[in-house]
């Protein structure tokens, strides 16, 4: 069972669901967790930097599960950053 995932938060991939687990997040990171469906075990994939939107679709994750986008919440603002050569 996933308590953590909240709505909006998470995403089906390869190997499993990935979620941002608010639960554990702190000041500076908020981690991404993936629940193996072959295993019923939870695993940590990724910190992401905080803050991390709440309550929008905030996660997105390639099928494959090499790459995933999140909603970073900046300002109160809206607007739209494209960054180009992106690079992990």
């Amino acid at each position: 069972m996933l308590e953590a995932a909240q709505h909006n938060a998470w995403a089906v991939a390869k190997g499993g669901i990935y979620y941002i687990d608010y639960d554990h997040a702190d000041s500076s990171t908020v981690p991404v967790s993936r629940f193996d469906l072959a295993t019923g075990r939870t695993v940590n994939v990724a910190k992401l930097p905080a803050p991390v939107a709440t309550g929008v679709p905030a996660l997105a994750v390639r099928r494959d599960g090499r790459w995933l986008a999140w909603a970073a919440l900046v300002d109160r603002g809206s607007g739209l950053m494209l960054v180009r050569d992106f690079r992990w």
